[in-house]
């Protein structure tokens, strides 16, 4: 049985040092600068962080000031796994690569 704790998971991306998550006319982009996820269901994002990760830089919001531009980006200082449950609500599982 599937839980809040528990979803299943639909992508992994090892490796990764930055994120970047835009707005799309419907939906979102996830790009994990391996590959780029459309999701065009998705309303809002929460992020499940396992062990502290440190943040090297972020960004949130839209140059113009537009939602249709919105984006948040971070860099982490080291590589992170990246796990990725997608649905209406998008689960974001980070952990630090030891």
């Amino acid at each position: 049985m599937e839980t809040k704790e528990t979803k299943s998971i639909d992508e992994i991306f090892k490796n990764i040092e930055h994120l970047y998550i835009r707005k799309e006319k419907k939906g979102y982009i996830v790009d994990a600068g391996i590959k780029k996820i459309h999701l065009p269901h998705t309303t809002n994002f929460e992020w499940r962080i396992k062990d502290p990760v440190e943040i090297k830089h972020m960004y949130f919001g839209a140059e113009a000031g537009k939602i249709s531009d919105f984006s948040f980006n971070v860099t982490f200082h080291k590589a992170i796994t990246l796990r990725i449950s997608i649905g209406v609500r998008c689960y974001l599982y980070i952990d630090e690569i030891n």
